[in-house]
């Protein structure tokens, strides 16, 4: 049965963290509770939700003369929106760095410091030929940053030949 005098239900848009609420009636207020809320009583929506947990967002919408929208609702997972933490490859004098994240950047230090948003962007292979520390994080727009990737490059020259170790094993 279809209710003529009443608002169509709330629609949601997820772009990662974000979520978006809309209904099609003009005017219509839209109204939104998240599972985590002690409160039953909703909150009136105005902008994009960014979720930082695992809930689940309630939403319905009204309008004055017509009956309420059914309430409609979108379950939020946090660990589905988390970037995959980089692996880091050392293939000689060259180390490569990747996640299976599609369309997430990877920022990678080779200090040993914790890398951020600012630092260096991994575009390509990185020619590493001396001893150092790579670290590496992958980031996504809306979505939680990867844990940080670390590998320790150990160079031991000997004479003309400089005989690589990556804590498993040697490589000329």
């Amino acid at each position: 049965e279809i209710d003529i005098f009443g608002v169509p239900s709330v629609t949601f848009a997820q772009d990662g963290r974000v979520i978006k609420l809309s209904n099609a009636m003009p005017e219509a207020t839209i109204w939104y509770r998240l599972s985590t809320s002690e409160s039953q009583n909703g909150v009136q929506y105005a902008d994009s939700l960014l979720l930082s947990a695992d809930c689940t967002v309630f939403a319905w919408a009204t309008r004055d003369g017509y009956n309420a929208s059914d309430t409609t609702s979108i379950a939020f997972n946090a660990d589905s929106v988390t970037v995959a933490t980089p692996v880091i490859v050392n293939d000689g004098a060259k180390v490569g760095i990747s996640t299976t994240t599609e369309n997430a950047v990877i920022r990678y230090t080779l200090d040993g410091t914790a890398p951020t948003a600012q630092s260096s962007l991994y575009t390509d292979s990185i020619t590493v030929d001396y001893n150092c520390t790579v670290r590496a994080i992958a980031m996504r727009r809306n979505w939680f940053d990867s844990e940080v990737a670390s590998l320790v490059v150990d160079w031991i020259a000997t004479g003309d030949v400089a005989i690589n170790y990556d804590g498993r094993y040697f490589s000329l």
